[in-house]
């Protein structure tokens, strides 16, 4: 309860902050950010409220966002995306408030520090220091999205690129935007400026370095993720180093793409798969792939070795003996031992066991080593290798057959050749 409260307390602090900063911003009088320019360029030529402009505005994204989304056919963001509506409401209102109570620092002190170039300079400074900690207050709480960031996200996702490609092109269509309806409407450009351009290249730079100082402890405090911790497993005989974050969001995102993979796998061979092919697969955009893998061969990997994981668990932990878990394995896999093999991956899979067996041999007593009776005294190395080599080529063969012989005939013709090798 006291984590969600504390992330309820940051993400409103955010949304007081970061409206503070935008209509500071405005008030310096030197250019206001590029995505509020269009309206604050509307409110100024025919008058009108800028918060309720503003409003408008945000919830012309917020359809736009719902009209892609439903293209999509993704439900669970159309749903976010209709909660912008409400964040908009709120969000404008502390605008609207901070607008009557902050003087235009150019007409105010006209004449003195804060009126002149160099102390509203001063001040747009602090306006872009506080939304860039507004944008942080209200991101990394994960809850909903300002229909700005929304409308990028949605953006990125639909056209495949970086979400930092598209803001950079959203902003700058938004400027372009307000250039053309001030020449046609009032004859000259309103609100665009150096404080445009200092918005455009300093809030960025703001979020990052304040990202790297308090993101992992704020979501640390607010519940969302754990530290990493290293994990020796029982069956590495160096330090075998897990990531045990119990993020929920970082979990269910390796999920999606893990599956998007296999999804795709399906259809296309795995060579013409693109990391924009598994991206477009989901709900997530290209920077949150990169956040948990680092290639589509990363992705396979973990696919790989967490099948993996499964088949050492069991070995260790079943009664009914090696052969019985393999085949109850295979059973199990077949979706994934056929993807590899028409792709020609099967290997990668004969790689890991390579390496995981043995360590998984020295690290076991001989009580609970699976391998212990057929080994004995023997130099392991060789004999290890030999099983693997023999045993998971039969299962190659078995999947090169189409998978359709019954794992327990294969087992039961596997006993019956031991016994008359070893009468």
């Amino acid at each position: 309860m006291k984590k969600h409260l504390i992330r309820a307390v940051l993400y409103l602090l955010g949304i007081v902050v970061l409206a503070f900063g935008i209509v500071l911003n405005t008030k310096a009088s030197l250019g206001v950010s590029s995505i509020i320019t269009i309206s604050y360029s509307i409110a100024h030529i025919w008058n009108l409220n800028f918060a309720n402009t503003s409003l408008v505005m945000y919830s012309s994204f917020v359809i736009i966002e719902i009209i892609l989304r439903g293209i999509r056919k993704e439900k669970r963001e159309f749903w976010l995306s209709i909660l912008q509506i409400p964040f908009s409401i709120v969000f404008t209102r502390f605008m609207n408030i901070f607008d009557n109570m902050l003087p235009d620092f150019k007409t105010a002190y006209d004449g003195a520090f804060w009126g002149s170039i160099g102390g509203r300079f001063v001040v747009l400074l602090a306006a872009i220091l506080l939304t860039g900690w507004g944008v942080v207050l209200t991101v990394n709480p994960r809850l909903v999205p300002n229909p700005a960031d929304g409308i990028v996200h949605t953006i990125s996702e639909c056209i495949g690129k970086s979400m930092g490609l598209t803001k950079n092109i959203f902003d700058i269509s938004c400027v372009a935007i307000t250039c053309i309806l001030c020449l046609i409407a009032n004859g000259k450009i309103i609100g665009v400026g150096i404080g445009t351009i200092a918005s455009m290249l300093l809030i960025g730079r703001v979020i990052a370095i304040t990202n790297h100082f308090v993101k992992t402890p704020m979501e640390q405090a607010m519940g969302l993720t754990k530290a990493n911790t290293k994990t020796t497993n029982k069956y590495n005989n160096q330090e075998h180093v897990m990531n045990t974050s119990l993020n929920p969001s970082s979990i269910r995102s390796k999920k999606e793409i893990t599956n998007a993979l296999l999804k795709l796998m399906q259809d296309h061979s795995y060579s013409e798969i693109s990391v924009k092919q598994i991206v477009l697969e989901t709900p997530l955009e290209r920077k949150t792939f990169y956040n948990n893998f680092s290639s589509k061969d990363d992705v396979l990997d973990a696919i790989i070795s967490n099948a993996i994981h499964e088949y050492v668990v069991a070995l260790t932990s079943s009664p009914g003996g090696p052969l019985s878990v393999i085949f109850e394995f295979c059973d199990k896999n077949r979706e994934l031992l056929g993807l590899l093999h028409k792709n020609n991956l099967l290997y990668l899979l004969l790689l890991k066991l390579n390496k995981v067996i043995p360590e998984l041999n020295c690290s076991l007593d001989m009580d609970g080593n699976p391998f212990a009776q057929m080994i004995g005294d023997l130099d392991p190395d060789y004999l290890i290798a030999f099983n693997i080599g023999a045993i998971w080529n039969i299962i190659f063969k078995w999947v090169d057959r189409g998978m359709t012989d019954s794992p327990d005939e294969i087992k039961a013709t596997l006993e019956e050749y031991l016994k008359r090798i070893n009468p």
